[in-house]
């Protein structure tokens, strides 16, 4: 049987060559294209936030592994709202 090409997100990536030989937008495209659009300033901020934050956080959660399971369960309960409300809003953006 022949392999099924893929498509979209998960088909073969852009060589570095190819990049270098691309103007600024085309590479602008492509990019958005295999790995979505341009964080928002608010997703910039909290970008930002995590960035400066996460070491902080991390060294707390090692000295404290106990708190772990707590921190993991709230992330779980909280990643599904936070991708409703992007797609709400990738929604809104695209009207």
């Amino acid at each position: 049987m022949a392999a099924k090409k893929r498509v979209g997100r998960c088909s073969r990536g852009v060589s570095a060559t190819d990049l270098a030989q691309m103007g600024v937008c085309e590479r602008l495209v492509k990019f958005e294209h295999h790995c979505g659009r341009r964080p928002r300033p608010l997703g910039r901020r909290l970008i930002a936030l995590y960035d400066r934050s996460a070491p902080q956080v991390c060294g707390f959660l090692e000295r404290r592994p106990s708190l772990r399971p707590i921190v993991r369960w709230m992330l779980c309960g909280f990643a599904p709202f936070a991708a409703r409300w992007l797609a709400w809003q990738e929604h809104l953006h695209d009207q």
